[in-house]
Formats: structure tokens, sequence, C-alpha cells
């Protein structure tokens, strides 16, 4: 089984109150996943911006959160590691899913 994540980036916030709305960090799916649930996710304190995408080091920590499912439902887990770009944060929830296909959907 071949496993890709596929990520997408919130839409820019829009509208009469955008500038007090952040703008959120990617979100992973996995590939053909007839679930459509999010498999990982990365976030910071600090808003997304284009520019992020392709520093090798944003200035902050990234966290990487992946999705847990289990016979109750599902839930976030917080990676341990902290990434310093987007690639590596991606990089890690990668890893995680191959290391551990059991919660791979």
């Amino acid at each position: 089984m071949s496993l890709k994540l596929v990520w997408k980036v919130g839409s820019v916030p829009t509208g009469r109150y955008r500038s007090f709305e952040k703008r959120s960090w990617p979100n992973a799916y996995f590939s053909g996943a007839d679930n459509a649930g999010a498999a990982a996710s990365i976030d910071a304190d600090e808003s997304y911006e284009p520019r992020h995408r392709k520093m090798n080091d944003v200035g902050f920590d990234l966290t990487v959160r992946i999705t847990i499912v289990t016979d109750q439902g599902w839930e976030w887990r917080t990676l341990k590691k902290k990434a310093r770009s987007i690639n590596e944060a991606k990089e890690l929830a990668l890893n995680f899913y191959k290391q551990n296909q059991q919660y791979v959907r």
C-alpha cells in the first residue's frame, strides 16, 4: 500500500473582520481515502503566511498533530518532536504513519 498525504492550506480570511482572523496552517488528508477526516495538522502560535512554505527555518516551532482512530472514535495526538520548517513537519507526519500503519485509514 502506497501511503500519501495530501496537504491543504486554510483559505485566506475574507470579509469585514478579516484582520482579526488567522490563516490556518496546512492540514493533511489520506490520498484516495473514503473518510474525509484529517490525518495530520501543522500548527503554530503565529499565523500562516505563504512565504513560510519555502523557508528552511520559519523562526519558531511548528507543532505536528496526527489523528489516531480507536474503537471509541478518533482523537488528535501531538508529536513530541517539533519542526522548524513546513517540509520537516510534513516529513514527521508521514514518518509517523509509515511506522504506525495501524492508524492509516
